[in-house]
């Protein structure tokens, strides 16, 4: 009798492991290692990096391009006698082009540091 309890419990069991059990699979080694490589923070600073450099080279070429400003004016304080002159505020607009023409090197100098930099971290990735 106390063997065919034993028996009636372990297949219970068994039985309720395979149906509630969710079968478990492991990840390929594969896996594991691509998902290691993304998530490295030493890659992830590494093309950070190389990003903050392209954007760098972006912005020193941007210096050879003119540039134009819109720009409003208005008093802040005024003393007037006549108090109705008080609700006049005057905006002046302006717009102001400027263009470097020559920067005595600086500019390119400033590019092909930013450009090595950029290199420099790509190695790094490597």
């Amino acid at each position: 009798m106390q063997s065919n309890y034993r028996q009636y419990f372990f297949t219970t069991i068994a039985l309720w492991l395979s149906v509630v059990a969710v079968p478990v699979q492991a990840e390929s080694l594969k896996s594991i290692l691509k998902t290691a490589l993304v998530r490295d923070p030493v890659l992830l600073e590494a093309r950070a990096d190389e990003e903050g450099a392209y954007n760098r080279v972006e912005q020193a070429k941007s210096l050879h391009y003119p540039k134009l400003r819109l720009t409003g004016n208005s008093a802040i304080a005024e003393k007037h006698k006549n108090k109705s002159s008080y609700d006049d505020s005057i905006i002046t607009p302006g717009l102001e082009l400027s263009l470097n023409l020559y920067s005595f090197g600086a500019i390119d100098a400033e590019v092909e540091k930013n450009m090595l930099k950029s290199r420099l971290n790509c190695l790094k990735r490597a």
